[in-house]
């Protein structure tokens, strides 16, 4: 017994230890989104573009924000500080002083809500969140912090063992534990791009800055008559993330050949398990270089480092920025100041900036392939990827405008951040810029609700709901959705009136006035319904007993309501469904008279209450009235027995 208690007791602690801290599965957890850099989100960013806040920091901001499940936006500066910032305020929850510049750098957030940033002093820090309480500066520390020999302006990645795996100017690629220990360390030449993963294949992509002799790639040629083995020249690697091997690199050409070199831009793992490479620059070595084998600066390979093809996007062009990729493996990329679209052996230009002004930031598509993205000349961009004849659905600042400048004033800023696409309701995107800000936009002030069935609480679906203002002869229409809920975004600051509307539904109370004031939302507009006010009642013969067959009709005044039954054998008649108004109830049968003549019964939100049926007074018939009289010939005097044959005609 006691030897199977010490075998449980292993397998537990065997168990255990396979437990990892991955990346999380937040809104933005890393730089462009996912493992595989891909720059997509399902989610939808704004469509709206108002400005939501600006944060200032004391430095330009080129680190890329990230997001946390909290809404919670990550991001460094140049002014060495790391920041923590609410998604939905704009108010600092914490930060903490790093020994250099973060610049290039953006943060990577794991499942247990540790967050990863590295720094020009050349350390990768860790910060738990969960011991970080915003009301303690005390706490405002780091787990721990890990040296390199270089500046790391490579952004983390996790891995699925709980590892970080991030690259130093200092020419090696790291793996750190989750617990802050070297696991291994692989030299490649100085980095500036992020690595991604393809976790299926367990291999991570990796491109340095300039061309490196293979390490494992070799080349012959003859000089003399003799063959000479040389290393092959490479600027991009796949290694095995679990262990830093080698596993092939590429171009592998010898030297003296054109060698595509000057990775800035981050490698991408498309939905096919294909690689996407984009070259900064062509090295020409020697200059000039008689080859053409180099003229392309997009690649696409294969997990085996085999090309499936490559392309020249633009003549000379240097490409900063990271491709965005979707699901049917066309991608997004920039080059000089053109957005392009590319699917296989076709490029659409989706877009150029106005003043010409290059485009380094790495674009984000969301989920209705809105495209996000920065330029140069101070303005940061929503692009419709399905809209080529109006494409630019909103800029910032817009286009009437002056771009941003830094905080001098003299010049213009660059936006080089990558955009973070949030999952809140009212859209979000965050980016950073040189002028020392971040910038959150998103739809605008909402005005929000539920409606629900007064009998049980359940939502009501499909309910049109209508929101006027007279200020602005506004006028937006949307429906509830499964939940019930319904929302107008992006609406400025005036006084509104919401109206639900449903066949067969009335709702309490019937109007709701909702106030938008300094960008503030209106939310719980909320409305019961339930399916309509009955009026019933009775009509009685004069000697109290139920006259059947009497036609009863109904005039609403202001719903047009107009309808009719007649009474059943007790004499009663009942109208359901009916809405708030001023209704007029009618009897009528031939040869009857009918007392009161009419009624009228007021079905008002105030008067009504919780009374959902009205009883009016009975009707009582009688058999008419008899009116008799007699027609005389005033000419002749008394006597008379008055005068025959004379047509007596009656209006009612």
């Amino acid at each position: 017994m006691a030897m199977l208690k010490r075998l449980c007791f292993v397998l537990i602690l065997l168990c255990s230890s396979n437990v990892f801290a991955q990346l999380a599965d937040a809104p933005w957890p890393k730089f462009h989104k996912d493992e595989k850099n891909t720059g997509f989100s399902s989610n939808f960013g704004t469509q709206v573009g108002k400005l939501k806040w600006k944060f200032a920091t004391g430095g330009p901001v080129t680190s890329s924000p990230v997001i946390d499940n909290n809404g919670t936006v990550y991001f460094g500066s140049a002014d060495n500080y790391f920041y923590a910032v609410s998604g939905e305020t704009g108010a600092i929850q914490w930060n903490y002083r790093t020994g250099g510049a973060i610049e290039l750098c953006s943060a990577a957030i794991d499942e247990d809500g540790v967050v990863y940033i590295g720094s020009n002093d050349g350390y990768l820090y860790a910060f738990d969140t969960n011991t970080i309480d915003p009301k303690n500066k005390a706490t405002w520390k780091e787990k721990w912090k890990f040296k390199t020999s270089g500046a790391i302006t490579s952004s983390p990645t996790i891995h699925s063992s709980g590892s970080i795996i991030v690259g130093s100017n200092d020419g090696y690629v790291y793996s750190i534990s989750s617990s802050g220990t070297l696991q291994w360390k692989q030299y490649i030449g100085a980095t500036w791009c992020s690595p991604s993963l393809d976790p299926d294949k367990n291999q991570l992509y990796i491109g340095v800055w300039e061309p490196q002799d293979s390490p494992i790639t070799t080349v012959q040629y003859t000089v003399d008559n003799e063959t000479i083995t040389i290393p092959a020249q490479v600027n991009f690697y796949a290694l095995n993330a679990s262990s830093g091997a080698f596993l092939w690199d590429f171009p592998g050409v010898p030297i003296g050949f054109c060698v595509p070199g000057g990775i800035l831009a981050s490698p991408v793992v498309t939905p096919d398990g294909g690689i996407l490479i984009a070259y900064f620059i062509t090295w020409k070595n020697p200059d000039p270089c008689d080859s053409d084998l180099w003229q392309y600066n997009i690649f696409k390979l294969n997990s085996s480092g085999r090309e499936l093809w490559a392309l020249n996007i633009d003549s000379d062009a240097d490409i900063y920025s990271t491709p965005a990729v979707i699901a049917d493996n066309s991608f997004f990329v920039a080059s000089k100041n053109k957005l392009s679209r590319i699917v296989p052996d076709t490029t659409n230009y989706l877009f150029s900036t106005s003043d010409g002004q290059r485009i380094e930031s790495s674009p984000a598509v969301d989920g209705k392939k809105n495209i996000f993205v920065g330029s140069n000349g101070g303005r940061f961009y929503c692009i419709c990827a399905d809209c080529p004849e109006t494409p630019v659905l909103w800029q910032y600042p817009p286009k009437d405008q002056d771009p941003l400048t830094t905080p001098d004033g003299l010049t213009i800023a660059s936006i080089i951040s990558s955009p973070a696409i949030g999952d809140d309701v009212r859209h979000s995107v965050y980016v950073g810029a040189s002028d020392g800000n971040v910038y959150a936009f998103y739809d605008g002030p909402r005005i929000a609700g539920k409606i629900v069935l007064e009998s049980d609480g359940s939502p009501l679906q499909a309910v049109k709901v209508t929101l006027t203002s007279t200020f602005t002869d506004t006028v937006q229409e949307t429906y509830t959705d499964p939940n019930g809920e319904y929302s107008f975004v992006g609406v400025e600051n005036y006084t509104y009136t919401v109206t639900p509307e449903k066949l067969g539904y009335v709702f309490t109370p019937p109007q709701r006035t909702a106030v938008i004031k300094q960008d503030k939302d209106a939310l719980n507009i909320n409305f019961t319904a339930f399916d309509g006010f009955k009026i019933s009642g009775k009509v009685v013969q004069e000697n109290g007993s139920p006259l059947e067959g009497v036609l009863i009709t109904i005039e609403g005044t202001t719903s047009k309501v107009s309808s009719s039954t007649t009474t059943d054998a007790n004499g009663q008649y009942e109208f359901s469904g009916l809405g708030y108004d001023t209704y007029t109830i009618t009897p009528s049968r031939d040869g009857y008279g009918f007392d009161p003549p009419s009624q009228t019964k007021i079905i008002s939100s105030q008067n009504a209450g919780s009374q959902r049926n009205f009883t009016l007074s009975n009707f009582t018939a009688f058999q008419g009235y008899q009116i008799s009289g007699m027609v005389l010939d005033l000419t002749k005097l008394e006597g008379q027995a008055g005068i025959q044959g004379v047509t007596i005609q009656l209006t009612g």
